[in-house]
């Protein structure tokens, strides 16, 4: 039985003041049971499809999108390049139309263009799409079309909460899932007088399954009836290495951890959605230089006698370790190089490629390894990096006239619809998050992919490498468990032809 304590804080914390909280929680209970229905494949619904509709929707889009026309909340865990946008802007769409009210899509900065151009590319809209703060927010029914660290800044937060919105989609909702941050607090106050909200990702836990608490709360805040340290309390126990704790999944907790995600989400992997694509990885290992691996030694030396170090430090010291494996490493503000045989496979197996006319993209953490492997092809690559301004230019340039794309991880994993053009990747360094990799390779293999995708991993042996692979394989485990045990097939489904 729930405190009065914990539902006035869940209640504060997500919802309006004046709030029914009866209501509240009956609406909840009714959507955590076609939740579980529809992960089950039993949810049916006889809401027949909008009309606004330029391009028909898949198979396996048809059961998700009545489920959204029914109900004023979702949370869309949905597989990468299943269709997240489209789904969720018939919801939004067909809300606006009936509320005569604005729309609101968060989103981050790098894919607010491509928001733009699915929306006037799938339906027949009556009203505009206005990039904001590009573009003035009309007097006029609108989608507004804007990045999360908007509503960080005072002018463009009290613009937005003062739109009119009366539906909204959080895209990449994984931005949110820091309670203690001051996007999600900005974003509860945005929110609070917003009736229907979809959030979506395609990989909701990052790092740790504690990232989906303030995702589902945004949507039902009755999904873990606890406040967030309560909730931490329960479902994982600390394990304490020197001065920084580790949080694990309590063994007995983690099926019921389970039935509350796909109790309050809709959850949709890759065997669901019949990709014609396959996709194909290969890890090759590669021998450090004796150079590599001594200074990673002596790296990891200091990083295991110094007990009371900072946990800056020691990430430091991982980034070091990082920077070696790669072949080179920043001292005094100097890249000093040294030989690296990981370095001149990807180069190698590269011009193989680019031998054969065909386009590649190579991933990197580091911007001085895409300077370095931008260096030996002058007039066959575009590299994108962090502070791109021209990212949209890049893109085309790849598209249309370039072979090879060399791209950070972190600047180039949302956004790009490369499908059409490129079957091929190299993925030269690894990220420490699983999501993050997967949302790289879905960049190529998604809808519309006619291809074998092949993915080949560069991986240096007894280095931070092996650590960093090994570490992404345990990590993509925990999170399948979690959204994956429970589900079974939605149903028996063909892929259009």
């Amino acid at each position: 039985m729930l405190s009065i304590y914990n539902l006035k804080h869940r209640a504060n914390l997500i919802e309006d003041e004046k709030i029914d909280l009866v209501k509240l929680k009956k609406w909840a209970k009714t959507y955590q049971h076609d939740c579980k229905l529809f992960n089950q494949g039993k949810f049916e619904s006889s809401i027949e499809l909008p009309n606004f509709l330029k391009t028909p929707p898949l198979d396996y889009q048809i059961p998700i999108i009545k489920f959204v026309l029914k109900h004023a909340r979702a949370a869309l865990f949905l597989e990468v390049g299943s269709g997240k946008t489209y789904i969720s802007s018939i919801a939004m769409i067909n809300r606006m139309i009936k509320t005569n009210g604005n729309g609101l899509i968060l989103c981050p900065k790098t894919i607010k263009a491509q928001w733009k151009s699915e929306l006037n590319k799938f339906f027949d809209l009556k009203f505009p799409v206005i990039l904001y703060p590009e573009e003035e927010i009309p007097d006029k029914q609108c989608i507004i079309v804007t990045n999360y660290e908007r509503i960080l800044i005072p002018e463009s937060f009290y613009k937005l909460k003062n739109a009119n919105s009366k539906v909204i989609v959080i895209d990449e909702s994984t931005r949110i899932k820091n309670i203690r941050s001051q996007t999600f607090r900005r974003l509860i106050r945005l929110i609070k007088p917003i009736k229907y909200r979809y959030i979506l990702s395609g990989t909701p836990i990052m790092n740790r399954p504690n990232d989906l608490f303030t995702q589902l709360s945004i949507i039902n805040p009755w999904t873990f009836p606890y406040n967030y340290h309560t909730f931490m309390q329960y479902y994982f126990y600390s394990v304490r290495t020197s001065k920084y704790t580790i949080y694990k999944v309590r063994p007995w907790a983690k099926e019921d951890l389970n039935k509350k995600v796909l109790s309050n989400s809709i959850v949709m992997k890759g065997k669901e959605m019949s990709l014609d694509a396959k996709l194909i990885q290969n890890y090759i290992f590669e021998k450090p230089s004796k150079q590599q691996y001594i200074l990673a030694n002596d790296i990891r030396r200091l990083i295991f006698e110094d007990e009371d170090a900072q946990l800056q430090v020691i990430k430091n010291r991982l980034i070091k370790e990082m920077e070696v494996s790669s072949g080179w490493i920043k001292l005094d503000d100097k890249i000093k190089h040294f030989g690296s045989s990981k370095i001149n496979k990807v180069i190698e197996k590269i011009k193989e490629i680019l031998k054969n006319n065909e386009k590649i993209i190579v991933w990197v953490w580091f911007r001085e390894t895409a300077l370095i492997l931008a260096h030996h092809f002058p007039d066959d690559c575009v590299v994108l990096l962090g502070n791109a301004s021209n990212r949209d230019e890049i893109i085309r340039k790849f598209k249309n006239e370039k072979n090879l794309l060399i791209a950070q991880i972190e600047t180039a994993k949302y956004g790009l619809n490369l499908q059409d053009v490129c079957n091929r990747m190299i993925f030269c360094e690894l990220s420490w998050s699983p999501s993050s990799i997967k949302q790289c390779i879905a960049r190529l293999h998604r809808y519309g992919q006619k291809k074998p995708v092949y993915v080949d991993y560069y991986i240096t042996k007894n280095l931070i490498d092996e650590f960093m692979l090994k570490t992404l394989k345990e990590k993509r485990k925990v999170n399948m468990r979690i959204l994956s045990k429970f589900i079974n097939k939605i149903r028996s489904i063909e892929s259009t032809k």
